[in-house]
């Protein structure tokens, strides 16, 4: 008898000890449920949280970092606390049921990123609104889902992941904010409604790293919104020292682009594919202009080349259907490519008739890989620019 009271006592304390941990949080911790969440969503996992002792400090550090200045996020998102215990990272939508998702804190923790494919084909979402805590939109965040009308990125965001919004096939305008620095490959790649790219600052525009093809909106959209009107006669700022590759890449809405002093480099594919684009000025402070520039811009009809570029790369004005003249400093001593009908900078400038050289014959006769040229073009000598 007394063998079953001292059992029956060992029980009952034990089971005073467990409510004790679950009233503290200790146990599985209240992340629990999130990082079972995160592990079903794939996106990520949490070594971190498995190197904690359970339910260690946890009620404190929330408390600690608790911002009621940030928006909560919608509730039932998946997430990982990250490596400083302060902020965390969604993973997913969990079992979050919201077609409109807000992202900001999660029971106290600020996000600071959106995981790696975190909302991968949520075809349902048709609205996202990231907070300011968020730094960082992971690879694929967003990718295919197609119901996605509207975004409001937060103007802490610094990256965009490659393909965050892949095949965002509803997707009809995106603002990109100042705080935006890089943004990865095919990143808007198969965004087929959109139309519109709204930014503030042409400044920062032009400093932000663009990696590979159909990382800029512009390649989808075409129109580019500066504080809300429409981008046509473009003067770039005079704190600019230089465009970077794929920078206004095929921005359609552009006719006329006046480049500052002071800047020394011209990206590759900066304005390729500004169809509508007539005139373009630039300084001799430009010392480099990278391959396919202004490769199809097709209403352009001439262009100098400014004194101080050195080579001429390859595609720099490739399908430049409209192009009659072009002005050659005697600067250059180098073509990238040799063939001016075949694959070289003149390749497919069917209405070309003269280059306009400011050195001698002897000059242009050193330049190296210089191209072929077809009975219809004429290189007039010691040209003197007005």
């Amino acid at each position: 008898m007394f063998k079953f009271q001292k059992a029956g006592a060992i029980l009952l304390s034990l089971l005073m000890l467990a409510g004790a941990m679950t009233a503290c949080g200790g146990g599985s911790g209240s992340t629990s449920v999130e990082e079972t969440q995160s592990v079903n969503q794939g996106e990520a996992s949490t070594p971190e949280q498995g190197n904690k002792a359970e339910g260690e400090n946890e009620v404190e550090t929330k408390t600690e970092i608790k911002n009621d200045n940030l928006p909560k996020s919608s509730i039932g998102l998946a997430y990982i606390i990250n490596d400083d215990g302060k902020t965390c990272t969604v993973t997913g939508i969990g079992t979050c049921m919201d077609t409109d998702i807000v992202i900001g804190q999660i029971d106290g923790y600020p996000v600071t990123s959106i995981g790696f494919r975190a909302f991968l084909r949520c075809t349902s979402l048709t609205n996202i609104t990231i907070g300011n805590s968020v730094t960082s939109i992971g690879d694929g965040a967003f990718r295919e889902c197609t119901s996605l009308a509207n975004i409001t990125i937060g103007n802490s965001v610094t990256s965009i992941g490659v393909g965050a919004f892949l095949e965002c096939t509803s997707l009809a305008s995106i603002t990109i904010p100042n705080s935006v620095t890089s943004i990865g490959s095919v990143a808007f790649e198969k965004c087929s409604s959109l139309i519109s790219v709204y930014i503030t600052d042409i400044a920062n525009w032009c400093e932000i790293n663009f990696d590979g093809a159909l990382s800029n909106p512009l390649e989808c959209a075409h129109n580019l919104y500066l504080n809300n009107e429409l981008v046509t006669d473009l003067v770039i700022p005079d704190s600019v020292t230089m465009i970077r590759h794929d920078a206004f890449n095929d921005c359609s809405s552009l006719t006329s682009v006046t480049i500052p002093d002071g800047v020394t480099s011209i990206g590759d594919s900066a304005f390729s594919g500004c169809s509508s684009l007539t005139s373009i000025t630039i300084p001799n402070s430009v010392k480099y202009i990278g391959s396919s520039a202004f490769s199809g811009c097709s209403s352009l009809t001439s262009i100098t080349i400014p004194h101080g570029v050195t080579e001429i790369c390859k595609w720099t004005f490739d399908m430049c259907s409209s192009l009659t003249s072009v002005t050659i400093p005697n600067s250059v001593t180098k073509f990238e490519a040799d063939v001016l009908l075949g694959e070289g900078e003149f390749n497919r400038c069917y209405s070309l008739t003269d280059i306009y050289f400011t050195g001698t014959f002897d000059e242009w006769r050193a330049i190296k890989n210089k191209p072929a040229l077809h009975s219809g073009i004429t290189i007039h000598y010691n040209y003197i620019p007005e």
